[in-house]
């Protein structure tokens, strides 16, 4: 009995941390992701800009 409880904690314990670490990798792909989109916005319109200037 005690062996089946020690794998059920040691299973519940790395779930958390399993799910904890993608929880943390997804905010920081956010963070990243978000100016990113902005700066390829910014060049975008930049881009647009130097074809009208032509």
């Amino acid at each position: 009995m005690q062996q089946t409880w020690d794998t059920f904690l040691l299973k519940k314990v790395s779930f958390f941390i399993l799910d904890f670490i993608f929880w943390s990798l997804a905010n920081m792909w956010h963070a990243i992701e978000v100016p990113i989109e902005l700066f390829l916005r910014k060049r975008k319109k930049w881009s647009i800009k130097r074809k009208s200037s032509i």
